[in-house]
């Protein structure tokens, strides 16, 4: 996966041929995808070898800007409150805008655009911000045409790049961030326990039996990093 802009569409085209049995998959900024649009939909018909990822965080596009990084900063809680006023203010516009923008893609070549979130900063993963992504990713595919909305929406991720990681539905997940921390000596008796050899490289049983050791003594390890 890759981020050109308009002005490399040659140099796509040029990387897309030189290795025809690797998949690209390409995402844009809106300036680019419609200063180019002819010609991404040109290649994107032309080579079976490349898709497009029609992503959240462009979705969510105000005044030129993609407000999911216009309003990250260090202070979690204010990004969360400006992104949610603008989104909660412009919601309709957002959504027909993105409409606009990604509906002559699909109408052309529905078999190679995909939903994706393409979402870094940290905020963005609060529920506040991250379900409004969601929601209008969700309304901007229900304005495409019936027949193309299953696909964008996860047919063609499916099938270009298989179900993926699929997580054990027996695995039981621990939230061991309210717990003690621990103390030298519980660390020490779970060394002892497991027979931890004095290095860094452990097997899998060993790390498993020092982990599942710690919870037995319902306290978490606080690993020191190394930043000199």
């Amino acid at each position: 996966m890759f981020h050109p802009v308009a002005s490399k569409a040659d140099d796509v085209q040029k990387i897309i041929e030189a290795y025809p049995d690797t998949t690209f998959l390409i995402h844009l900024y809106r300036e680019d995808l419609e200063k180019a649009k002819s010609k991404w939909i040109a290649l994107l018909k032309e080579h079976d070898n490349l898709y497009f990822s029609m992503d959240a965080a462009h979705i969510l596009f105000v005044n030129g800007n993609d407000i999911i990084y216009t309003y990250d900063s260090s202070d979690k809680q204010s990004a969360i409150s400006d992104f949610v006023s603008t989104f909660d203010s412009k919601e309709k516009s957002i959504i027909a805008s993105a409409i606009d923008a990604y509906k002559p893609l699909v109408e052309a070549v529905p078999d190679k655009v995909m939903w994706g979130t393409e979402i870094g900063p940290e905020y963005a993963f609060d529920p506040w911000v991250f379900n409004r992504a969601v929601k209008a990713s969700r309304f901007v595919i229900a304005g495409f045409a019936p027949e193309h909305q299953e696909a964008v929406g996860y047919k063609n991720a499916l099938r270009v790049f298989g179900q993926g990681v699929v997580a054990d539905p027996g695995i039981k997940v621990l939230d061991t961030s309210s717990l003690p921390e621990c103390t030298d000596a519980q660390m020490s008796g779970c060394d002892e326990s497991c027979e931890i050899p004095d290095s860094d490289s452990l097997t899998v049983e060993q790390e498993a039996c020092y982990q599942n050791c710690l919870i037995g003594k319902q306290c978490r390890e606080v690993v020191e990093m190394d930043v000199g």
